[in-house]
């Protein structure tokens, strides 16, 4: 089964572990991950990443800045606010694991439930006072 992180804020930090654990463990899994940041000097683990889809074919990255320079334009980087709607070949069929603020996490829980995803795909771990009851 194919799987798909998005991650947000201080979110990127438990979702980069698994991540980097499973593209070297399984390096035939379908790997989709999805990060949004103000620009690429915070764009946290930006290298990390960029070796781990280097060495695996299967792991694809979709990257959102606020601002895009050339250099991020040239590199694929999606313009705004994270929008599942702008990634062309988002996995319809996926588990998905989501982990950021609450707020991030319930746009993106919304998002993938009106795209089909059933609740059940989806995973989440939120970094905040506040608990979220999504599932």
């Amino acid at each position: 089964m194919p799987i798909t992180f998005i991650s947000g804020g201080v979110g990127v930090t438990p979702l980069i572990s698994m991540l980097q654990s499973l593209s070297f463990d399984k390096p035939s899994q379908p790997l989709t991950w999805v990060h949004p940041c103000r620009n690429q000097t915070v764009h946290a683990f930006k290298e990390d990443v960029k070796s781990m889809a280097e060495n695996n074919p299967d792991l694809s990255q979709h990257i959102f800045y606020d601002a895009l320079t050339e250099k991020d334009e040239k590199d694929g980087v999606l313009q705004g606010p994270l929008d599942l709607n702008k990634i062309e070949a988002f996995p319809k069929e996926s588990q998905y694991y989501i982990c950021g603020p609450a707020g991030f996490i319930a746009q993106q829980h919304k998002e993938l439930i009106a795209k089909g995803v059933p609740g059940d795909a989806i995973s989440f771990e939120e970094f905040g006072p506040q608990l979220l009851n999504l599932n």
